[in-house]
């Protein structure tokens, strides 16, 4: 229970975080290339809402993995915590976005498929970081709350 340093690999669910990550660069780079189709846009925001339930329920099973896999207390504890903070964040996440997801349902069934974009977020193409757009919601997300 709880050696890292053990010789035996973390597989398969290293493999299955590692592909995961991969088919999400994919998708990255596909939304990178996009010409502005509406219908495409809410699949890929439908999709982004249905990956983040996904990966809202496989937070949960790290809570539920955490307590018998880290022999001490207080860092399990702390990281149940943690996880579960997490967990509520993803699950809230994807609850905020299915309104959006209903509207550009409605938009792309309607009299077709104008392309444009709100002026809002991320140019299509520049090259996405990932870590320097955390930071920045990060940054914007501090900014926003009061008493800070």
């Amino acid at each position: 229970m709880g050696d890292l340093s053990s010789d035996r690999p973390a597989q398969p669910s290293a493999d299955a975080v590692a592909n995961a990550a991969l088919e999400l660069q994919r998708a990255r780079s596909a939304l990178e290339s996009g010409d502005g189709d509406l219908r495409a846009l809410h699949e890929a925001v439908k999709g982004a809402a249905r990956l983040t339930r996904s990966l809202a329920a496989t937070v949960d099973r790290l809570v539920r993995y955490t307590p018998g896999t880290v022999e001490n207390r207080k860092v399990a504890r702390d990281l149940v915590a943690d996880l579960r903070a997490l967990r509520s964040c993803l699950t809230a996440g994807a609850a905020l976005i299915d309104p959006a997801v209903d509207d550009l349902r409605d938009l792309a069934d309607s009299a077709g498929s104008p392309t444009g974009g709100a002026g809002v977020g991320h140019s299509i193409g520049e090259p996405f970081d990932p870590d320097a757009d955390f930071a920045a919601r990060w940054e914007e997300w501090v900014s926003a709350r009061p008493g800070t």
